[in-house]
């Protein structure tokens, strides 16, 4: 296996290669489909040394062959060209089982028209038609929410119950990015919209609700709704970094420091902390997080975003496609050219995610699965004038 050190750019990119070195200002990445290429340190929340290639279980969908559509009247459900689209029919369902491993990470766009989406994702299903008379974690998102269900079939009998809490965040347009990681041992599902961590659910019963090895999208409304660019990896069980007020060094070990990262060079770390400069090898290292800028440049209209095989994305203005390379222009990494290989496919990004607000402007509490203001009740003949 050949391990390669990933990078996690600051608005969710992943790029992967071998790190040459590091300064203060900018990092040297030696790529085997773009050369060597210099990012900005600025533009780098993490890094991430020894990753090996993870193993993909799937990506497309290209066709139909292997899947099971159900209510699918006048053939409105259609699988092609990596999208699983739902045009205007109310409960249909797209199903297929997969090599599911006991780790996994679900990844997938999702695309819809009217003013909000309703799609459920029933996870390591036992039945691929069916909503809730399965056994399997079915997660519910829309635009604003997700919340997690449990579904267990006992003696014929269904039954779903609610895992909380119900995670709120906002999003702008008609389309984000999905990613969840599953942890089967530990029975953990984290979900991240737009490379933003939303929350976990853990499930407090001693057996994972899941008995099969399906996954299964309920459209739940009759508005059009687009699932994109479905990709299932063996994961790995590390969480996305967050962001760090100073930069921090987690060890193979598990010791942690923190404080500046100084140069790294022929395989060694320089970083200083409070009370030394430490010489530290790489191969101790199993995380490095830099501190992070407040905000990260808007995109532009013409950006675009490229999924890069066997994994990792990139999104940069295509000025170029000529020989079988892609000419890209980024403001992490400058110019950079890109064998066409190494794309596995090219998107328009969604609009970035924004947080959620808890209050209006008159400091009332807002109802995170409306959006809309909490009524707010005084008690009987309570004076409310001065």
């Amino acid at each position: 296996m050949v391990h390669l050190t990933t990078l996690t750019l600051t608005n969710g990119d992943h790029i992967f290669g071998r790190l040459a070195q590091l300064d203060r200002k900018t990092l040297a990445l030696d790529t085997s489909y773009a050369g060597r290429i210099t990012l900005q340190c600025a533009a780098i929340t993490a890094i991430s040394p020894g990753i090996g290639t993870e193993r993909v279980i799937y990506e497309g969908p290209d066709n139909e062959a292997g899947w099971i559509l159900t209510n699918n009247s006048n053939k409105r459900l259609t699988v092609s060209n990596r999208v699983i689209r739902s045009s205007g029919i109310y409960g249909s369902m797209a199903g297929r089982n997969f090599d599911l491993s006991d780790r996994c990470r679900v990844e997938f766009d999702l695309k819809w028209v009217g003013s909000s989406p309703d799609l459920y994702l029933n996870l390591y299903t036992d039945k691929l038609n069916q909503y809730t008379a399965c056994n399997a974690y079915s997660i519910r998102i829309r635009n604003t929410y997700a919340r997690l269900y449990r579904c267990r079939l006992n003696n014929g009998s269904s039954r779903r119950e609610s895992l909380n809490p119900s995670y709120s965040y906002r999003t702008n347009g008609s389309a984000f990015s999905a990613s969840l990681l599953i942890d089967k041992p530990k029975r953990k599902i984290t979900l991240l919209i737009n490379g933003v961590k939303v929350g976990t659910w853990t499930d407090t019963l001693p057996a994972f609700a899941g008995q099969g090895r399906g996954l299964m999208f309920y459209f739940k409304t009759s508005n059009a709704q687009e699932v994109h660019n479905l990709r299932i990896t063996q994961w790995d069980g590390q969480l996305p970094p967050g962001t760090v007020k100073q930069d921090t060094i987690h060890m193979v070990n598990g010791d942690v420091f923190t404080g500046r990262l100084l140069r790294i060079q022929n395989n060694q770390t320089i970083f200083k902390t409070a009370f030394a400069e430490l010489n530290i090898p790489m191969n101790k290292v199993n995380l490095m997080q830099l501190a992070s800028p407040a905000h990260t440049a808007p995109l532009a209209v013409s950006t675009l975003r490229f999924h890069l095989r066997p994994r990792g994305r990139i999104t940069a203005h295509l000025t170029k496609w000529q020989d079988g390379k892609a000419h890209l222009n980024s403001p992490a990494f400058g110019k950079a050219i890109f064998d066409e290989a190494i794309i596995g496919a090219i998107e328009h990004p969604p609009p970035p995610t924004r947080p959620l607000p808890t209050k209006t402007s008159q400091g009332l509490p807002i109802d995170p699965n409306t959006g809309l203001p909490i009524p707010v009740t005084f008690p009987k003949g309570q004076n409310l004038l001065p």
